[in-house]
C-alpha cells in the first residue's frame, strides 16, 4: 500500500498571489484570505494585515477580525423574542417551529434578524499610503496556517524601495493573532 504524503497533498492547494493577482486572474482585493481556528478569524489584504479596509477601498470584501464570543445588538432590539410566532414544520418525525412568516409581527421578525449579530473586533494594519505600496506575493500555507505576505514600500522622499515581509498566524486554541 502506498503511503500518502498528506503535507504535500494539502500544500499543493495553498492559495497564492503574485502582484495582487491569483493564478485564476482574480484580484486579492476582491477575494482576501482569512486565517482562523473555527472560533476566531482574521481577514487580511496584500499587506498581510488590514491596512486597506473594505478590500483596499476597491469595493471588495471587508477586512474583519471576528470572534465567536463577540455579538452586537442594536439599541432598538425587540424586547421579547418569546412572542415571535413560529410556523410549525415536520422534521425527523417531530414538529419544529421556524420564523418564516413576518405577517402581523414585522417589527419583531425583522428586529430579531438583525439582532444580535457578530461584530468586527478590531482592525490591525499599517499606516501606509496606497500609492507607495506594491504587492509582490502572498501565500497561505494550508498545513501550518501561516500567511506570508511580501510587498514593496517606496520611501516618502525618493525612489528607494524596501521589501517588507509579514507573517500572520492565528493561535489554534485561543482568540489571538500574531
Amino acid at each position: 500500500m502506498k503511503k500518502i504524503d498528506r503535507r504535500a497533498l494539502v500544500t499543493r492547494h495553498n492559495p497564492a498571489s503574485r502582484d495582487g493577482v491569483y493564478a485564476d486572474g482574480s484580484r486579492v482585493r476582491n477575494a482576501p484570505l482569512s486565517i482562523g481556528n473555527g472560533r476566531f478569524c482574521f481577514t487580511v489584504d496584500e499587506s498581510g494585515l488590514q491596512t486597506f479596509p473594505v478590500g483596499g477601498g476597491g469595493g471588495g470584501f471587508p477586512l474583519c477580525t471576528m470572534a465567536e464570543w463577540f455579538w452586537h445588538r442594536y439599541p432598538d432590539a425587540p424586547p421579547d423574542d418569546a412572542a415571535l410566532r413560529l410556523v410549525p414544520f415536520e422534521t425527523y418525525g417531530r414538529k419544529t417551529g421556524y420564523a418564516t412568516d413576518e405577517r402581523g409581527q414585522e417589527e419583531l421578525f425583522y428586529g430579531l434578524r438583525r439582532n444580535a449579530h457578530k461584530g468586527n473586533l478590531a482592525r490591525i494594519g499599517f499606516e501606509l499610503r496606497e500609492n507607495r505600496f506594491t504587492p509582490v506575493e502572498q501565500t497561505l500555507d494550508m498545513w501550518t496556517g501561516f500567511l506570508r505576505s511580501v510587498f514593496r514600500l517606496r520611501d516618502c522622499g525618493g525612489d528607494a524601495e524596501s521589501v517588507i515581509t509579514v507573517e500572520a498566524v492565528v493561535h489554534p486554541d485561543e482568540d489571538a493573532v500574531s
